[in-house]
């Protein structure tokens, strides 16, 4: 093992090409191609997270998935345009692409037709990197036309879309009632009301609307202040 120094670039590296050397090559093209020179420039790589395969995408307007284990081309994606990007899902099931011509495919592995994609997410440019988030239910993209984009490829679960819809809904119950509180307070210029729901005070103690309790808290110059119980001054 020796030091080694290439221009300003420093390493470690071995005499001993079989450390270090090259393991596996794998090329695009026709047999001729790859066993001479591929006609176009490969142009990322991905790693599928068990290690078994990979995926290359090239200027042949392709991406191939090889098997590491014995070189093998198992599976061919095929854009439009040049492929710039690809990814496998976490679980191994699924694979992402994208390229020139703008489109994001995301195909199933384990399906009887892998010729289609089971969803197509589109930008306005060329696509440059695509990713599977690490549940796999969104696919983040990045584009030539400026945006990074999140899409959602997995549905929700009915217990989600009730989280969900329960929580739009204290949101909209929210607003309505900061409406109605603004309205009742035009109504009565220059009376106390209920910070909560905007009723004017009748009980010195407690709003009749909501039961709110009334506080007087005392302001900087040490005049007072018409609060409800707990809320924020």
């Amino acid at each position: 093992m020796e030091f080694g120094q290439v221009g300003q670039t420093k390493g470690l590296w071995s005499s001993d090409s079989t450390v270090f050397g090259v393991v596996h090559s794998y090329r695009h093209g026709n047999p001729r191609e790859q066993k001479f020179s591929p006609k176009f420039n490969m142009e990322t790589v991905a790693w599928s997270y068990d290690g078994a395969f990979i995926c290359t995408s090239s200027g042949d307007k392709s991406c191939r998935i090889f098997e590491v284990a014995t070189r093998r081309s198992t599976f061919t994606v095929v854009h439009e345009e040049w492929t710039r990007c690809s990814a496998f899902s976490h679980d191994g099931l699924r694979l992402c692409t994208g390229g020139d011509d703008s489109l994001c495919r995301i195909y199933d592995l384990t399906g009887s037709d892998l010729a289609d994609p089971i969803l197509v997410l589109e930008h306005s440019r060329s696509i440059r990197s695509v990713e599977f988030s690490p549940t796999d239910k969104f696919v983040l993209t990045a584009s030539v036309d400026k945006k990074a984009r999140i899409f959602q490829v997995v549905p929700d679960t009915p217990e989600e879309e009730e989280a969900k819809r329960q929580k739009v809904a204290a949101i909209f119950k929210e607003i309505e009632d900061r409406k109605k509180a603004a309205e009742l307070a035009a109504q009565n210029p220059g009376k106390p009301c209920c910070h909560s729901c905007g009723t004017p005070y009748v009980n010195p103690l407690f709003c009749k609307q909501c039961g709110e309790k009334r506080v007087k808290k005392e302001g900087p110059s040490g005049g007072g202040s018409e609060v409800a119980a707990g809320a924020q001054a």
